[in-house]
This record gives structure tokens, sequence and C-alpha cells, in this order.
């Protein structure tokens, strides 16, 4: 916590713990990878 607020601030160190607890549920991977692949044309369309 010392480290965090050190680099971080206060209100940093909060914001990446809320960051932190809230995360994590997912799979990275599988979810990278379910993305659709979209074009640059598919994406200003």
């Amino acid at each position: 916590m010392e480290a965090l607020v050190k680099a971080l601030g206060p209100i940093g160190m909060v914001r990446y713990l809320e960051e932190y607890d809230n995360g994590g549920t997912g799979d990275y991977t599988i979810e990278n990878y379910e993305q659709p692949e979209w074009s640059i044309d598919d994406i200003l369309k």
C-alpha cells in the first residue's frame, strides 16, 4: 500500500485498487480472440 501511495498518490491508489478489485473475472486471451476482426473501413462505417 505504501508503494502504491508513493507511486500513484492516494487517489491514484484508490482508483487502482477499485480497478484491480473489479477486474479479473474474465479470460483476456479467450475474450481477445472472440472479438470480431474489423477493418478500418468497417469501423468508419
